[in-house]
């Protein structure tokens, strides 16, 4: 099952870019509520590069990385990716007039309530474009 989430960025198409890509930005925004952090980020960004985002709790207590392998990069267009659980994760982006409409779209995990993982990437999409807006 693919699941898609999306966000308007009033911000440039590069800056959205930018800011979706590179390291120093996605530790501000890659985590879903205030108790999180994302402390480390890595990314390569090109086709068969990987990324590792480090996920953690504020208190210590949890903590994830999340990790895959690009499968096609196009700049300020397109980024597909594959998770180390094999589900494929694509995020495009489209200018239009002064914002950037950023559309994520990911196969669902299995065990997990859809609507309950649509929730959570899109609060972390909705961060995204908080961080951005406010550069």
């Amino acid at each position: 099952m693919k699941i898609s989430i999306e966000t308007t960025v009033s911000a440039p198409l590069e800056e959205v870019w930018l800011s979706w890509t590179l390291p120093e930005h996605i530790v501000n925004w890659n985590f879903a509520s205030n108790e999180w952090s994302c402390p480390t980020a890595y990314n390569n960004l090109r086709v068969d590069g990987t990324f590792d985002y480090r996920m953690e709790s504020k208190d210590g207590k949890a903590g994830f990385n999340y990790t895959g392998t690009y499968t096609e990069v196009i700049r300020t267009k397109l980024i597909s990716y594959q998770l180390e659980d094999d589900r494929r994760v694509s995020v495009m982006f489209e200018q239009s007039n002064d914002a950037v409409c950023v559309v994520q779209s990911f196969d669902a995990e299995g065990g997990t309530d859809p609507e309950v993982q649509k929730e959570g990437w899109q609060t972390i999409l909705d961060r995204f474009k908080l961080c951005v807006e406010s550069l």
